[in-house]
């Protein structure tokens, strides 16, 4: 029998490229290993998991470690993803331990965001004027009912837009393309994940906004493993 003692347990980004996971740990006898599971939630097809072994110190109290990049070949997990997370420590006795589950919103830690909600839609921002964010949630809360309305089909979760001031200030959040991509396409917004939008270009009529909120409309509505709605 082991009685580990978690005194703390963060997840933090200092940019979008990559998450890191920390703990420190109390273990009478010493740690043998740790280990980091996650699942990134989705609300369409379930959540998909992860993790891999933690770095970890000798003796009876230790500092953990993982570090999961999120933009690289392997893997691109989008700013505005939630994370659900805990550590499995054994000891040295071979007492194995499952901490609680903890959530974690992945933001780009490069900024200082702030956010306002209407109902199931949320955005995030930083550094714009207050009012272009609300232009922002108001648009956007306008597209989520109108195309609801239009195409009959309701949106049963939560939206959350993010809001970079700029294209160059988010592109280390974007999903990696080639050069020619970069130098030949210019991206207002994207839709990462059923329920999360990326905009590059806050502009005063809010077309981006309208425009990327449709499609999590239309992607409820009528994609599936056969067919989508253009």
């Amino acid at each position: 029998m082991c009685n580990f003692i978690v005194a703390s347990s963060n997840a933090t980004s200092k940019d979008p490229t990559a998450i890191s996971f920390t703990a420190r740990v109390r273990t009478p006898g010493g740690l043998k290993s740790a280990r980091l599971d996650y699942t990134v939630l989705n609300p369409t097809s379930g959540a998909v998991g992860g993790g891999g072994d933690a770095q970890s110190g000798p003796g009876d109290e230790t500092d953990l470690s993982f570090t999961l990049g999120t933009r690289d070949a392997q893997r691109y997990i989008p700013v505005g993803s939630i994370f659900r997370y805990r550590w499995v420590l054994t000891a040295n006795n071979g007492t194995v331990t499952r901490t609680d589950e903890q959530e974690y919103l992945f933001m780009d830690g490069r900024y200082t965001w702030r956010n306002q909600a209407d109902g199931n839609v949320t955005v995030y921002w930083y550094g714009t004027p207050e009012a272009s964010a609300q232009a922002a949630l108001r648009s956007a809360r306008s597209s989520f009912d109108d195309t609801a309305a239009l195409v009959g089909k309701a949106v049963p979760y939560a939206l959350r837009i993010f809001i970079w001031r700029s294209e160059d200030e988010g592109k280390l959040a974007m999903r990696q393309q080639s050069a020619t991509f970069d130098a030949n396409v210019r991206t207002g917004g994207q839709r990462v994940a059923p329920d999360v939008l990326h905009v590059f270009d806050n502009a005063s009529d809010q077309d981006v906004v309208r425009h990327e909120v449709a499609h999590v409309v239309t992607h409820v509505a009528g994609d599936g493993p056969f067919s989508g709605l253009p």
